[in-house]
């Protein structure tokens, strides 16, 4: 979705978190959006923004090259990290890339179906996947 609103940066550092936030307090609960107590609960996670100091986003179509390093950083840092629960953010083409690399062909055994839209569609906007 070279172009998309959704790929286009706006902020950095810190200011990320308090813009998801602001974004979050303004959905309706009554449509579908968080409810104050969880909007609190978000609000209270500690969040490292170290990743997103400088500008993270590219001016133009990022090569499959360098889409390999980070997703090997990625890889890296989340092996290395010392928290028993770790939150990732991205976009969803990163994610169908991530998937199509690395994921264990015992999942794809155990839901081939499943496996195959996360390597083959975009997740949509402000989905939440667990992974294990």
């Amino acid at each position: 979705n070279f172009g998309g609103f959704d790929s286009i940066g706006r902020v950095c550092g810190v200011e990320c978190y308090r813009r998801a936030l602001s974004e979050l307090r303004a959905l309706d609960a009554s449509e579908g959006g968080p409810s104050e107590g969880e909007v609190d609960t978000v609000s209270s996670l500690t969040v490292n923004p170290v990743e997103v100091e400088q500008e993270w986003w590219t001016e133009g179509a990022e090569d499959s090259k360098s889409l390999n390093e980070r997703m090997l950083e990625l890889l890296n840092q989340l092996e290395h990290c010392d928290s028993e629960d770790i939150i990732v953010v991205g976009h969803s083409h990163y994610f169908r890339a991530f998937f199509k690399h690395f994921m264990h062909p015992a999942f794809f055994a155990r839901d081939p179906t499943l496996a195959k839209t996360l390597q083959t569609k975009s997740v949509p906007n402000c989905s939440v996947m667990c992974c294990d």
